[in-house]
Order: C-alpha cells, then sequence, then structure tokens
C-alpha cells in the first residue's frame, strides 16, 4: 500500500510511542497531543507505504492515516470517486502458488473516497509488480536510459568526440539511468541477457561499428569496450549492488534491511525450479567479482568497508593512453 500525501510536508507519528508500550515501557509525554494521539518523531511525508496482511486491516489502517494526517492539516490523496484517479495506490501480493481470488475492488475509505488496486505501482523511481518480479523496472529503466542516450545519440555516435568524453557521459547519465534501482534486483538469466544486449548495442554505437562489422572482422565487445574505457555490464551492476549489499551487511540484527536481506522462511520450498531471488542474485554478482560465494567467506570481508571497496572495483578493463587506443581495429 503506498499513501501518498499532498506535498513535501512533515508530520509526527506515535509509532515510536506504541512500540515503547508493546516492549513494556511507558511511552514517554513528549511531543503533540492531537486527536487523542501524542506524536513526536518526525517524519518526511511525501512518499511513503504501509503493509497489511488482510483487506480489513489495510482498510483501518488508511482510515487512521486520514485521520491523523487532517489532525495537522494533511491530506492523503485519494480517489473522489470510483474510477476516478487517486495517486494513493493499494497492491495485493499473493503467495507462492496461491490459487484463491482475491478481493481487488476499490477500498472505501471513511470520508467517501476510495483507493484502486494496482498491479505496478511505482514507488521511489522503481517499478514494483504484484507478481514479485523485476521484469517491468527493468524494462522500465532500458527505456529511461535509451532516451538518455538519444539525447545526445548524434555527439556519442560521432569519430570527432574524444573515447574518454563518450565513456564518461555513458557512465554518468546512461548507466546512472539504467541501472537505477538496480541494488534489490532479482535477475534471471533472461534479464541479465536483455542489459548485456542493451549495454553491448550502445557499445557499438558509440564505437561506430555495426553488427557486420563484428561477424565479417570477428571484433569482440571486449575490444570496443577497452578502446572507450568501459567495463562489461555484469562489472556495473555487481559493482552497485555489492556496495548496497556490503552496508547492509555491516548492520546490526536489528535493523530491518539486515533482517530481510539474510533471513529465512520456515518453510519448505516449491517442487520444481527456484524463482531468481535477491540471494541468488548476489551469488552471481560474487562470481563476477571473483569473491567467495559462500555468506561464511565473504561477510567477513564485507566487514571492512575498506578493504569491501577495494575488492569490488577491481576493474576488469583497465584504461587505455590514446596512443593503444588509437592502434586498435575496427573503430570508426
Amino acid at each position: 500500500m503506498e499513501p501518498l500525501w499532498q506535498g513535501s510536508l512533515q508530520f509526527r507519528t506515535c509509532l515510536s510511542a506504541h512500540a515503547r508500550t508493546l516492549a513494556g515501557k511507558p511511552a514517554e509525554a513528549k511531543g503533540t497531543l492531537r486527536a487523542g494521539v501524542r506524536l513526536w518523531t518526525l517524519l518526511l511525508a511525501d512518499d511513503m507505504w504501509v503493509a497489511a496482511d488482510t483487506r480489513a486491516n489495510l482498510a483501518a489502517n488508511l482510515d487512521t492515516f486520514v485521520r491523523i494526517g487532517r489532525a495537522f492539516g494533511l491530506e492523503m490523496h485519494a480517489a473522489a470517486s470510483p474510477g476516478a484517479d487517486s495517486k494513493t495506490l493499494a497492491m495485493m501480493v499473493p503467495a507462492a502458488d496461491s490459487r484463491t481470488d482475491q478481493d481487488l475492488r476499490d477500498i472505501q475509505l471513511e470520508d467517501g473516497r476510495t483507493v484502486p488496486f494496482a498491479t505496478v505501482v511505482k514507488y521511489l523511481g522503481t517499478m514494483i509488480s504484484s507478481d514479485w518480479t523485476d521484469t517491468v523496472a527493468v524494462k522500465t529503466r532500458m527505456d529511461k536510459a535509451n532516451g538518455m542516450f538519444a539525447m545526445n545519440k548524434k555527439w556519442l555516435c560521432s569519430k570527432d568526440a574524444s573515447a574518454l568524453a563518450k565513456a564518461r557521459y555513458y557512465e554518468t547519465c546512461v548507466l546512472a539511468a539504467l541501472l537505477y534501482g538496480a541494488e534489490t534486483w532479482r535477475l534471471t538469466k533472461q534479464l541479465r541477457s536483455k542489459l548485456r544486449t542493451f549495454h553491448n548495442m550502445k557499445v557499438r554505437q558509440m564505437a561506430g561499428v555495426t553488427r557486420w562489422h563484428t561477424r565479417r572482422y570477428r571484433i569482440k565487445t571486449e575490444v570496443l569496450e577497452k578502446r572507450l574505457g568501459l567495463q562489461p555490464l555484469d562489472w556495473y551492476l555487481a559493482n552497485r549492488s555489492l556496495r548496497w549489499i556490503g552496508h547492509v551487511a555491516r548492520m546490526g540484527p536489528e535493523r530491518l534491511p539486515a533482517r530481510l536481506a539474510f533471513g529465512w522462511v520456515d518453510t519448505k520450498r516449491r517442487s520444481g525450479g527456484q524463482a531468481a531471488s535477491l540471494a541468488s542474485t548476489t551469488k552471481v554478482h560474487l562470481a563476477v567479482m571473483n569473491l567467495p560465494t559462500n555468506e561464511r567467506d565473504w561477510l567477513p570481508l564485507a566487514a571492512n568497508p575498506r578493504e569491501w571497496w577495494r575488492l569490488i572495483n577491481k576493474k576488469p578493463h583497465e584504461a587505455l593512453p590514446e596512443s593503444r587506443r588509437a592502434a586498435m581495429p575496427g573503430l570508426h
């Protein structure tokens, strides 16, 4: 569930006080008392989400959000009538292999407004799908990156532009758009292949090499990457993901990201092939960087931030001087 408040405003939440009460500790009498609730922790309430285990609990949570928000002059955006536009969207994520029909009718709020259900939600620039795959997210980022490349395609494909300038623009703008949110992607072989194809195509375009050239003269993408001063796409993916997972690994066990990343579900595995997960994707990234894939081996390495940074920033393609770049074949 993703309730959106109108405007970048701040409000106070009572969640911390409730947590202290549940832990057997008295809630501190500080903050502001509104609508019978004492609120004292400042949060930025511009883009947020809440989770619920049932439809009834989700509706109750939303009504509570609306009441508390109005007490502080805030309004949660919702549809004025069924079928109208709503920035607040609900999403139902079914259990694995669930065949139960779910009630996906719009949620009715106390004030008469409604919150519709969606199968794809954009949250903080990332597309989240109800099937819990990253197919839509990867396609969206590829479209964004393609648009970023097209903005300066004439210059990027020009033989007069320096290879170093092309590489800097490609890494700073195109790859940044392509790999936004890639730290938590669960990549299948098909998605990884699509990303490689996109990267290889852009490398050929910047190098002035067509598919006919690559077949006729047997030019490898590795040769073109070295000429431009770029790295393979798998390296960029692994670098971003392992940098983030290193931060998570250094978190304490009480932190929610660490608990979600390294937790286990106490249930049997499904029969047949297993869906891609963060753990399986991380193992592929570790193998790309020639690091051990067993958690007992790489977690101690990640505990040292300086050493971890050194390990994940080893580049397979070293930058070549201009004299050697000019001598390499098949470019313009």
